[in-house]
């Protein structure tokens, strides 16, 4: 890459690295002034080194809580520029890989309003109209190891409280009424087209991209414009759609023969479901979607070509204590053309990766940076303080997936300057036997990972349970700690 490629990026010194790239320093993006460059890069290392985005709390005085409000306040420190530069990292990390997963779905980011609150701008995000903001994410991951690469996009907005007022005031009956008249571009669901084409366009025509998303993104005309676009997608079925060949997307695929089984392992997810394997049914056929009878702006294609598979978990020994309802069974819809099992199959390891998301959403509020305990007043305070979030919680995503990535480097997330570091601080945590050594090559970033787990509380022995995001969250915050201590010794003589 020359060298106006690496002032772009900003952040990444392939010099340094390689073409994997790396952090040059702290910086989020380049805003046409080097004093906001500069405290925007001092915000995000105080979020590394408290792991939260609360100004109070990861501010050291109250002139520099004063000094990052009046830094998300700025109209130069733009939410458009901070989307931006972390698309382009992830682009530039992205190089190289063969195939790339692109992740994405919605959440809602609850902001409550304290008694003798100002906060102004903040939209309904549930029906008892509590306020706050919708996030849409994309994050790029590698379809080979699922190693997460970093945000390809994201979008952050407030819903209108006039619009949800109406919906209201129309009922169910009324709304569905409405919005089946009411084309694609005018709803917020036009999202899911718009950020995964966005991400798509991000990333090099030369690495293949495949779009992959939950039941929300089942939507005809998000298959028929990234198919018009030669895009890629997995999708989770959320309707049973009509068939042009006469029938239903649903009874079609139980009718098709099971092509094979196989065993699949699904996490935990608290207070829902233990972690457990399942071995399941894998059936598959082409399938062509029937155009629905809806308004529309620009007229989509009368039937779209997919394939479709099934993932069904039959009664077996180890399940019969579990309800029908809660056994496992994914519909898919993929433009991926799909001859035998092992394809099927492989569609439904893609779908299942998108699992990172959801450990994003996590990290990103109660259980990780406390976004939503945040006080900033304003709307679009609030919207820059997300972006950020979002970047600095990939960052102990990729961390938190570092053991299981050796091939990857260290200065794929950390500076040039913090291998002395680790390195002590690595030497200060192994024991004497072979057990109690980081078994991972200097430099890798699975070594740096065993270092951030070890000081997360993470005991270092392969018979106990991987580190999870929340250990690396807080053995990034004591490294944080150390590091900034580091540095001061290092001034000092």
């Amino acid at each position: 890459m020359d060298r106006a490629g690496q002032e772009w990026l900003g952040m990444v010194a392939f010099s340094e690295c390689g073409s994997e790239g790396g952090y040059k320093d702290y910086r989020v993006g380049v805003f046409g002034d080097k004093r906001i460059d500069t405290r925007a890069s001092q915000l995000h290392q105080r979020m590394l080194e408290v792991n939260s985005v609360v100004l109070r709390g990861l501010s050291r005085n109250r002139a520099e809580e004063v000094a990052f409000g009046r830094l998300l306040a700025n109209e130069m420190f733009s939410a458009q520029e901070l989307v931006q530069h972390a698309a382009k990292r992830t682009a530039a990390l992205c190089r190289g890989y063969k195939h790339v997963l692109l992740l994405h779905d919605t959440t809602d980011l609850r902001f409550d309003n304290k008694q003798g609150s100002t906060r102004q701008g903040l939209g309904p995000i549930t029906d008892n109209c509590a306020l706050g903001l919708m996030a849409h994410p994309v994050l790029a991951v590698d379809a080979a190891t699922h190693a997460c690469l970093g945000l390809a996009s994201v979008n952050v907005w407030a819903r209108s409280l006039e619009e949800h007022v109406k919906n209201k005031d129309e009922g169910v009956d009324g709304q569905k009424n409405r919005l089946r008249r009411t084309p694609i571009e005018a709803k917020e669901s036009f999202v899911w087209i718009e950020q995964a084409l966005a991400a798509r366009a991000t990333i090099s025509s030369d690495v293949k991209t495949t779009l992959v998303a939950d039941r929300e993104s089942d939507i005809y005309q998000y298959f028929d414009r990234l198919k018009k676009a030669n895009a890629e997608l997995i999708t989770r079925a959320s309707y049973d759609r009509s068939l042009s060949e006469d029938g239903w997307l649903y009874s079609a695929l139980r009718a098709a023969p099971a092509g094979a089984t196989y065993e699949i392992h699904l996490p935990s997810i608290s207070g829902k479901r233990a972690a457990r394997n399942v071995k399941v049914e894998v059936r598959y056929r082409r399938v062509l979607l029937r155009r629905p009878r809806v308004k529309y702006l620009v007229r989509p294609s009368e039937e779209i070509e997919l394939w479709a598979v099934e993932i069904f978990e039959p009664e077996q020994d180890g399940n019969r204590d579990i309800p029908p309802k809660d056994r496992l069974l994914w519909r898919l819809l993929t433009t991926h053309e799909i001859s035998t099992s092992n394809q099927a199959i492989w569609i439904a390891e893609c779908y299942k990766v998108r699992w990172l998301i959801e450990q994003l959403f996590r990290l990103i509020k109660t259980e990780g940076l406390h976004l939503e305990a945040s006080q900033m007043e304003t709307k679009d305070g609030l919207i820059k303080l997300t972006l950020m979030a979002f970047v600095t919680a990939t960052k102990i995503l990729q961390l938190t997936q570092g053991r299981e990535n050796s091939h990857r480097k260290a200065c794929d997330v950390f500076d040039k300057e913090d291998h002395s570091i680790l390195k002590a601080v690595c030497t200060s945590l192994q024991g004497k036997t072979t057990k109690q050594q980081n078994p991972y090559p200097e430099r890798s970033l699975a070594w740096a990972s065993w270092v951030i787990a070890r000081l997360g509380g993470w005991k270092g022995y392969e018979s106990e349970r991987p580190p999870g995001p929340i250990t690396m969250r807080k053995g990034l915050e004591k490294y944080q700690s150390a590091k900034r201590g580091w540095l001061l010794a290092r001034a000092l003589h």
